[in-house]
């Protein structure tokens, strides 16, 4: 076996066992919150260019983003489900974040 059938072997198994762990870390709520976050400060519904060389940084984070959503969705059907599972709880733990927020403010008064 040559040197780059190895690392090829080792990539595929590497692969196989990080969507493993990405599956059971999506089948945590602190896994999907962290997943949400991740996500969200990669970017990947923000926009990237910035007219300038801040653009090429940009999209490297946002590819991060979409590099785990790819991750997630070939998973399949259960992959998509844990994914949008986490984006509704995040919306909602954000939510009740905001109303804390504002609560302990609206208490200091």
């Amino acid at each position: 076996m040559t040197d780059e059938e190895l690392r090829k072997q080792i990539a595929a198994q590497l692969d196989i066992q990080n969507l493993h762990d990405l599956k059971a870390l999506m089948n945590t709520p602190e896994g999907r919150r962290f997943f949400s976050w991740l996500v969200m400060r990669c970017g990947q519904n923000d926009t990237s260019f910035t007219r300038d060389s801040r653009t090429y940084f940009n999209e490297g984070m946002r590819n991060v983003a979409l590099m785990l959503e790819s991750c997630l969705k070939a998973l399949g059907l259960g992959g998509v489900d844990l994914m949008h599972k986490a984006e509704r709880e995040y919306i909602i733990f954000q939510a009740d974040l905001r109303e804390k927020i504002l609560d302990k403010k609206q208490g200091g008064k």
